[in-house]
């Protein structure tokens, strides 16, 4: 007689990541042009100065985008704190390039110009949305995965999926649903191996699966 299924289970919940490689083919250079004076007036001034011959430079690239705050000064105190020691003034750029392989000549070029700080070069990927769906889906396979093994080994059906949660993948690993913390470098749950120089790209999330009970034996006893 065939074994009776079980008309409630309570399912079974998987914790599934992916992680996809991108590669950068946009640069972001943050950089500025910094002048200290005891004078407010000259460290404005010089400021200016300085930075007309970077913009120049800046307004001649092409695949760029590039954008300036307004000029901004702030104040260094003296040791004992009791008056202003110098004046700051600083004017910043955003670069965006979509032609990535000019970035150092941007940046020395830009400081042959006049910048005198370099605050940062972040990579990014011009269709990360795709590559986000991608490691998603590699998400949702790797916990059908976990869950159809646990129900192979524990003699159950799996069922259909009942809930369904995004999860942060930051987080996900910080609230340690992993032994899979350590899984994003090396390619996640699934996923290949990063290549050098692209950018990682994961998912991660849970799913509740109901049962459908024993696993039914076609022997009659």
């Amino acid at each position: 007689m065939a074994i009776e299924k079980i008309k409630n289970p309570l399912g079974v919940t998987a914790f599934g990541s992916g992680l996809v490689s991108a590669p950068a083919d946009i640069a972001v250079i943050n950089l500025s042009v910094e002048s200290s004076d005891p004078s407010a007036k000259k460290a404005f001034q010089q400021t200016k100065k300085t930075s007309q011959g970077v913009r120049k430079y800046l307004d001649r690239l092409k695949n760029a985008e590039v954008s300036t705050s307004h000029i901004a000064l702030s104040q260094s105190w003296s040791r004992n704190g009791n008056k202003v020691d110098q004046f700051n003034a600083t004017i910043s750029y955003r670069i965006k390039l979509t032609d990535i392989d000019i970035m150092e000549k941007v940046i020395t070029s830009a400081i042959g110009a006049g910048a005198n700080r370099i605050q940062s070069v972040q990579f990014q990927n011009s269709d990360l949305k795709t590559y986000r769906k991608e490691a998603r889906r590699l998400a949702v396979a790797s916990a059908r995965a976990k869950a159809e093994n646990y129900c192979d080994a524990a003699g159950v059906e799996i069922g259909d999926v009942i809930h369904i949660e995004d999860m942060n993948p930051d987080q996900a690993a910080r609230r340690g649903y992993s032994a899979e913390s350590s899984d994003w470098m090396s390619g996640g749950d699934d996923g290949g191996s990063m290549n050098p120089g692209d950018l990682p790209v994961s998912g991660a999330v849970k799913i509740i699966f109901s049962l459908k009970g024993p696993v039914q034996d076609t022997d009659e006893v």
